[in-house]
């Protein structure tokens, strides 16, 4: 009778540190949802200012929040008809590195968090698919052209 007991009880304080387990991390994710939203539509915003302005990184906060508040077609998941200054908590919750060159890219993390850390994406690496851009769209490293390793033989 006490080994079963022993042995509920052992079931019962696994079962709630597993409960446990499992709320605190829901509640990791939810804190962090803005975060990974920023983190999207900062990658949205960066990738349609390339596309838009011929494959060229923005050079500020200001030149990047006057080109995207400039395109009203631009969607973007973060963002709530409530909230009047959408860039600001963009600006407050990511980081650019606005001397990133994408034809001749030396960072691997152009965008993070303020301090410097990764970012909480969940749905989409804003880093992987500004490099993923790149690498499709095959943006020239200044004076070399794609193929031409190859054009020596």
């Amino acid at each position: 009778m006490e080994r079963t007991k022993r042995l509920s009880l052992i079931a019962v304080l696994f079962g709630l540190s597993l409960d446990g387990w499992f709320i605190g991390r829901v509640v990791y994710v939810w804190w962090h949802i803005p975060e990974a939203y920023a983190a999207w539509d900062a990658e949205d915003m960066l990738l349609w200012y390339m596309r838009s302005h011929n494959n060229e990184w923005p050079e500020s906060w200001d030149d990047f929040r006057v080109a995207v508040e400039g395109e009203p077609a631009l969607f973007l998941r973060g963002r709530h008809p409530q909230e009047p200054d959408y860039m600001g908590r963009i600006r407050r919750t990511v980081k650019i590195d606005w001397t990133f060159d994408p034809a001749n890219p030396k960072n691997p993390t152009p965008v993070t968090r303020p301090d410097g850390t990764p970012l909480h994406a969940y749905w989409s690496d804003p880093n992987g698919m500004i490099y993923q851009y790149l690498e499709r769209h095959e943006v020239k490293v200044q004076g070399v052209e794609p193929d031409s390793a190859d054009s020596e033989f």
